[in-house]
């Protein structure tokens, strides 16, 4: 198997047994391979800066930093499965673009189902890295080539993305983090947290939202300073 095709994961979680579940399962399949664990959200800030992974297993509930502090300081791409024995927080946590949410005790063929989905949205990742200016989407007939220059924007849908060309509609499995990363060097921004617009095709801002055409889009808090960056930029 080539060697991108594995993804590099690692483990946060304080609770010992889980961490070397966790550990365990990791080592076991074939298309992982366990870097790193972590024993909370703090030390694993300071330790994936020295051992960059693909995936994250992380607990939710630690000392010192939470899984939900950590996301929100964590600013890498990795793909993040959450691991925690209260599905109360799955609401807040897909606001992260976690990629699964597994709740305690993990099942065998629940852990293989959310590898399985991270494996795909690895896949797409690097299958549009290959493309350049274009990537495959799967349709009912087969697949097809959009280039990037066509979209006008992405939206979140649930697990999967939605993107919006001039013509037509494509759903693709893909976290938005995904999409972001392989569209941000291409004139596309992250205005919210539902939604990627391509920059060129906005046709004003104004009161805190975007519009393209008649279509209206929010901006959130976070994402504003970047978008009136690059609009003071084209002056």
């Amino acid at each position: 198997m080539p060697e991108e095709d594995i993804i590099r994961a690692a483990v946060v979680e304080d609770d010992q047994m889980s961490r070397e579940y966790l550990e365990h399962m990791i080592s076991a399949h074939s298309e992982l391979n366990h870097v790193a664990s972590f024993k909370d959200g703090l030390e694993a800030l300071n330790g994936l800066q020295k051992k960059p992974c693909d995936l994250i297993f992380l607990d939710i509930e630690m000392p010192r930093l939470s899984g939900m502090d950590f996301m929100k300081m964590f600013d890498a791409t990795s793909q993040i499965i959450i691991v925690s024995a209260n599905p109360e927080y799955a609401a807040e946590s897909y606001d992260f673009d976690v990629t699964d949410y597994l709740v305690k005790p993990v099942l065998k063929d629940r852990f293989h189902r959310a590898v399985d989905r991270a494996l795909s949205i690895h896949k797409n990742v690097l299958s549009q890295e290959e493309g350049g200016d274009s990537f495959f989407v799967k349709t009912k007939s087969g697949f097809t080539n959009i280039p990037t220059d066509e979209i006008v924007y992405v939206e979140a849908m649930a697990d999967y993305v939605r993107i919006h060309t001039k013509k037509e509609k494509h759903m693709l499995l893909s976290t938005m983090k995904a999409m972001e990363l392989k569209l941000l060097d291409k004139g596309f921004l992250r205005i919210h947290r539902s939604y990627i617009v391509a920059l060129k095709k906005i046709s004003r801002y104004e009161n805190y939202h975007v519009f393209i055409n008649d279509q209206e889009f929010p901006v959130s808090r976070t994402n504003r300073p970047s978008l009136t960056e690059y609009l003071k930029n084209q002056l």
